[in-house]
């Protein structure tokens, strides 16, 4: 895919991506092909992500020419949020959390899906870092803080926390569409 064609996907859907540091690899089993039972739908856009102390760099998943690359000093906001999504194990259905990063910069406006929050984690760091304003109105950095250190602590948490989460604040429970929503960078918005 173009450069232009993945410009113009990702005002419309979100971008599902596994995010490594910058000279890291590791080889997915899931979560990136992973089919969603609601309505066996695929996700349009799926990415790689590598990221370092300076920038992060957008990769067709399987490429190697980057789509964009993103340094953190032209990033103007970011919102974090976290949705769940029903999965195919294989044998039976699950449930899944993921961490969602809304990225405002000069490129463009990106939502990105992961479920590598340690790593998501380490690119607010950066971020934050430069002073960029973070807009978390459900606490989701917290709670990565909280479980970072913990075998599965984001899911445990949220397997436990997140319908309350949704009940509270409205969020899709489970989130099933891969189109982008009008997601709010505040509760009150």
């Amino acid at each position: 895919m173009k450069t232009t064609d993945f410009l113009q996907k990702a005002k419309k859907y979100i971008i599902y991506a596994n995010i490594l540091p910058k000279g890291q690899h590791r080889l997915y089993t899931t979560p990136l092909m992973i089919q969603y039972t609601v309505n066996t739908m695929r996700f349009v856009l799926m990415s790689r992500i590598t990221y370092d102390e300076q920038e992060m760099i957008l990769y067709d998943y399987g490429g190697k020419e980057p789509y964009i690359t993103i340094d953190y000093s032209e990033i103007k906001k970011v919102g974090v949020f976290a949705t769940a999504r029903i999965v195919n194990t294989g044998h039976l259905p699950g449930q899944q959390f993921h961490v969602v990063l809304r990225i405002i910069c000069d490129q463009g406006d990106f939502e990105i899906e992961t479920c590598d929050e340690d790593h998501a984690l380490q690119i607010l760091h950066y971020i934050h870092s430069r002073d960029i304003p973070i807009v978390d109105p459900y606490n989701i950095v917290k709670i990565m803080m909280m479980t970072k250190d913990e075998n599965h602590g984001f899911y445990n948490y949220m397997i436990k926390h997140f319908t309350e989460m949704a009940k509270t604040y409205g969020l899709e429970n489970p989130t099933i569409d891969i189109t982008r929503k009008a997601r709010k960078f505040n509760k009150q918005e």
